[in-house]
Formats: C-alpha cells, sequence, structure tokens
C-alpha cells in the first residue's frame, strides 16, 4: 500500500466544510485536476460519483465510509489495484484539522503511485487551502 495527505488546521466549522464536500457538482472549485463532477444519487455510502479529470480522464467512484461532519472515501478500481480518496474533519484546540489523503493498495501500487499518486499528492495542500479560503 502507498498513501500521502495533507492536513491543515483554521478556526472554521466541519459544518461549512461537510457543506463544500456534499456539493458534488462543485468540487472543480477546490480540486484544480477536476473538469466536472457529478453524484448519483445522495451523498452517503455505495452512490456513485462520477469526474472528469482536466487531463480528459473519467472515473467512476463510490462513497464509503462517511460519517456526516467528520469524514468519507471515495473509492475506484484500477487495473489489480484500488485508489482511495480520503476526507477527514477532527475539531481539536486549535480548531478545525482538515485532510485530504490519496491511498493505492494491490499488486500494481507501485506503478500507479508513479503514475497517479504523486501528482496528486501535489494538490493536496493546494485543495485544502482553497476550502479553507472558500469558507474564510
Amino acid at each position: 500500500m502507498w498513501k500521502n495527505d495533507f492536513s491543515m488546521e483554521a478556526k472554521i466549522s466541519a459544518e461549512e466544510i461537510w457543506k463544500i464536500w456534499t456539493d458534488v457538482e462543485n468540487w472543480k472549485d477546490w480540486v484544480g485536476s477536476i473538469e466536472y463532477s457529478k453524484i448519483e444519487g445522495k451523498f452517503e455510502n455505495g452512490t456513485f460519483i462520477t469526474t472528469k479529470a482536466v487531463n480528459g480522464l473519467k472515473s467512476k467512484f463510490w462513497l464509503k465510509d462517511v460519517v456526516e461532519n467528520k469524514s468519507f472515501t471515495i473509492q475506484t478500481k484500477l487495473p489489480l489495484c484500488t485508489m482511495c480518496f480520503t476526507h477527514e474533519l477532527e475539531n481539536n484546540n486549535n480548531g478545525l484539522k482538515i485532510t485530504l489523503g490519496i491511498k493505492i493498495n494491490g499488486i500494481l501500487t507501485f506503478v500507479f503511485k508513479n503514475i497517479i499518486g504523486k501528482s496528486v499528492s501535489t494538490g493536496l495542500p493546494i485543495s485544502v487551502k482553497k476550502l479553507i479560503e472558500m469558507v474564510s
């Protein structure tokens, strides 16, 4: 398994970030690599989300581990691997800790971490900062 994440703290509420996260059609506003995204139902476990990357690749994910105002994961299948994007909120003494991450797991992890993982990882800090800017 390969993973990477980025966290940042801000004096904002989990509800404010959750509202942005669950507005799937506007993910392009805080994820620079997405041209568009759409959800096929309610924001709950098992619901499918389709994204189209700026580079033209379309991907179909499903929601899992959804905990309102706290966390969710979107997962997709790659050849002999799975890829997950994790989203976590944690209240602490400094405000709200926002963490975005990527995990790749499977036989071809070593290939996909180089093809997808490393480039996506460079966008994690940008996405977290944009989220904070959107509610500040």
